[in-house]
Order: C-alpha cells, then structure tokens, then sequence
C-alpha cells in the first residue's frame, strides 16, 4: 500500500551583507494544517539539513517537527 503526503513549503531569506550570511527561515505545512516551523534564521546548509531531517521523519508516518 503507498502512502501519499502532501507537504507546503515557505522559504523566507533574508540577504546578508559584507560581513554576514544570507540567512534562512523555512516552514512547512502538513495538510493544511498549522505551520511549522522547522528552521529559523539560518545559513542555507543548515536550513536544508533541517529541511531533508523534516521531510524524512514525515516520510516515516511521524509528527513534522519543530527545530
């Protein structure tokens, strides 16, 4: 039997300058459901591990996760 997820993502970056990163907030929602956020003000390597953690926790039928 497949399971089907459906998943909405909103990205928020806020640009760097000279001496500082771009840096990243991304959230996901689950079925309409309430936001959640997963990754708040971080560079883009971070917000993408956050990112592929979240997804693969949800893959597995478990709760999407703050981090």
């Amino acid at each position: 039997m497949t399971i089907s997820l459906e998943l909405w993502l909103h990205i928020h970056k806020t640009l760097g300058d000279a001496e500082s990163r771009d840096l990243y907030t991304v959230a996901l929602w689950h079925e309409l459901s309430v936001p959640r956020g997963i990754c708040y003000s971080r560079p883009i390597d971070d917000a993408l591990a956050a990112l592929r953690r979240t997804l693969e926790e949800a893959g597995k039928g478990g709760e999407v996760e703050r981090r």
